[in-house]
């Protein structure tokens, strides 16, 4: 009867969802990449997530083989796909120097 059919389109919308939702990566899904993905001895100051096109990560190493590795294994990520590093800006502190950056990478559609 009428259960039956409420549960039929229930189901139905479901696997739509589902259908959806594995088409691309979700945020949550990005977001633990990069923290997977980070070292460390990178201070990610900040994250912008553009749904589905692309993020900036703005963030702080203490040198330039840690950006250049940062690089690299975003690159080779499941997720990302043209990744640029923007800019560097040494930075001069009391205790020791610092590099400030920006890195900024599409996501790919399909996981």
């Amino acid at each position: 009867g009428k259960d039956i059919r409420d549960i039929e389109i229930t189901s139905r919308i479901y696997s739509l969802y589902q259908a959806k939702l594995s088409e691309k990566p979700l945020a949550i899904d990005i977001i633990s990449e990069i923290y997977k993905i980070i070292p460390s001895n990178i201070i990610l100051n900040n994250l912008s997530y553009q749904e589905k096109e692309f993020i900036i990560l703005k963030g702080t190493a203490m040198d330039l083989s840690s950006i250049s590795n940062l690089v690299n294994t975003l690159g080779k990520s499941a997720y990302f796909k043209n990744v640029n590093l923007k800019y560097v800006n040494k930075q001069k502190n009391i205790n020791q120097d610092s590099i400030e950056f920006e890195i900024v990478c599409s996501i790919k559609a399909e996981k």
